[in-house]
This record gives C-alpha cells, structure tokens and sequence, in this order.
C-alpha cells in the first residue's frame, strides 16, 4: 500500500544513466552499501553566474548515511568547480526529477517520481534549500463544467479560421511525428526554469520508450501551413488500475496569434478521454510557474499531489 505521500517507505535505487559523470556511494559499519547517488557536472543545466552541478539516482537507507552520502556529493561537485548543487536531478529536467514531498495517498500514475518520505528531509538537514515547487492536479470528467467546452469551441472555431488544423497523432509516422515534436519542444521549452537542450537521439528514444501502452488519440497535433504550432501529449494511467488519462507535456509555439491553442489542446484531450470511458483526467508534475496551471485552475482541476527540487551554494 502507498504511503501518504503515496510512495514505498524505503525505494530501490535506479540505474543511473550511462552519462552520469560520477557514481557516489557509502558503506555502512557492517561494509553494506548505505547510499549512493549520481553526479552530472559536464552536461547540466546552466544559471547565470553559477556552475550547476546535478545529484541524482538518490538512495539513502536513513538520515544518517543520507548526510554522509550528500556531503561526499558535494564535496565531489566542489573540485570540479561546481558552485550550485541541484537535485533530485538525473542531468537535466527530460529526466527523473523532483521528490513528491505531500499528497494524497492516490497510487503513483506512470512515470511520476517515487521516493522514500524521509529523502526530502535529507536535502533539508544539509544545507538545501527547495529551489522549485510542483504539483499534479485531477479533474473528474463528469464534473466538468458545460460552459468550459462552448468556451473551447469557440476558440478552436477562431484558431481553425485563421488556418490551423487539429488532427491525432499518426503512429505509422511515429519518427517523423517525434522529429517535429522535438522541434517544437525545443522552442516552446526554451524559456522554462532549467531548461536543457537534448538531441533528437535521446528525445525520441524517450518517447519511444513512452510509447509502450500509448493511445495515438490521446495525442493532439495543432498545424499551420503544414507546420508544428502545438501539441499535447498524454497517455492511459492503466498501471494503478485508475481509470485516468495522464496529461504530461502541452507545447505552443510562441506568438499572439496563437493565444488559446493551449486550453483548446487540454479540452480535446479531456472530450476524447471522455469518449474513451476514462473518469478523470491527471496534469502531471507542473512547475509552480507553469502557464498550464491557469488552464487546470478554468477547468476545476484540483492539487493531489506536491513535489520539490533542491539546491544548495557550495563553497569554492
């Protein structure tokens, strides 16, 4: 049974990705492995005036060897330059990120974060401090409001005579499909806290490992003249036995003229999941400054669940 926090009271550590810079882990009295975590320093995110460094694939069996375990971390990161330590964080944020810090005790859906209740406690005991909030929100399909869908309509209705289709996603062009998704997110994504650019190469194995399970209706593609302009990415939550759809990325190109697409995107996923019998739609693991969060706030949907990430200024 999930915990209040609807995470294992004690987690496995993952395999950390094969580009970390630096395996870290410590040993207990009886020589048992206690800890560990993975250091990124060449390839993380960039802040002005700082030399970022990552800590992830955090595992730590109690508060002590969690204190142990950050302080070798840091103490690493500090004789490659680091200045700001950050985590959790597996290089960059395309990546596992963030611990759950409170909710409901609603099962984890697929590809949320998972975490001891205690992990948080360590980065807050040593020196961290929370660096950025997030959240994921639920909204009950049968509850939406009317009045929301006529209001979509209309700007679907204004955006489609300016030019712009809406279609699915076509599965039997999926790497065409996620050439120009990787495209888009790039543009749309620049401005986000901690964005990272990443390759084509590792956007699309991502996706494609997303893939497994995923219903190409769920996916919408809004185009201009043949152009990418925005798209909402969104998957069954079939693992915890829910019936939900899980909204986890919603992309528009930047420009006045396209102001709605966004909230015309949502409501199309949210009509389709309906269609398809699913009771509630899960926005999923939004920074606290995220535009979509006003779209969530419209449509009624509801906060079940709290994440933060971590950082602390290491000394030089």
């Amino acid at each position: 049974m999930p915990s209040s926090l609807a995470t294992p009271t004690r987690a496995t550590a993952r395999i950390a990705p094969a580009d970390a810079d630096r395996l870290v882990i410590i040993e207990n009295s009886k020589g048992q492995p206690a800890g560990r975590c993975a250091l990124w320093w060449t390839s993380a995110p960039m802040l002005p005036g700082e030399r970022v460094g990552c800590i992830g694939n955090y595992s730590a069996e109690d508060r002590h060897a969690g204190a142990a375990l950050l302080a070798k971390a840091c103490a690493a990161l500090i004789e490659q330059r680091v200045t700001l330590a950050i985590g959790p964080m597996d290089g960059n944020t395309w990546r596992a990120h963030r611990f759950v810090t409170g909710g409901s005790s609603r099962a984890p859906f697929p590809m949320e974060p998972c975490n001891s209740t205690a992990w948080p406690d360590h980065f807050l005991e040593n020196g961290f401090h929370v660096i950025a909030n997030y959240s994921s929100s639920v909204l009950d399909l049968n509850e939406e409001d009317d009045g929301r869908s006529f209001s979509a309509d209309a700007h679907a209705q204004r955006l489609v005579a300016k030019g712009i289709s809406f279609r699915p996603l076509d599965s039997n062009q999926m790497e065409n499909e996620l050439q120009r998704i990787h495209r888009l997110s790039c543009v749309s994504f620049a401005e986000n806290f901690l964005f990272t650019p990443i390759s084509e190469k590792e956007f699309g194995a991502m996706y494609q490992g997303a893939a497994h399970g995923l219903d190409s209706s769920l996916v919408h593609i809004a185009e201009a003249k043949d152009k990418l302009v925005g798209f909402v990415f969104a998957y069954p939550c079939t693992e915890s036995g829910d019936s939900a759809v899980v909204v986890k990325s919603l992309a528009v190109r930047p420009g006045h003229q396209f102001a709605g697409l966004g909230t015309v995107l949502v409501q199309q996923v949210h009509a389709q999941a309906r269609r398809l019998g699913y009771a509630r739609v899960i926005h999923a693991l939004q920074h606290e400054k995220n535009p979509s969060l006003k779209i969530n706030h419209r449509m009624g949907a509801e906060v079940f669940r709290t994440y933060a990430l971590y950082a602390k200024k290491l000394a030089p």
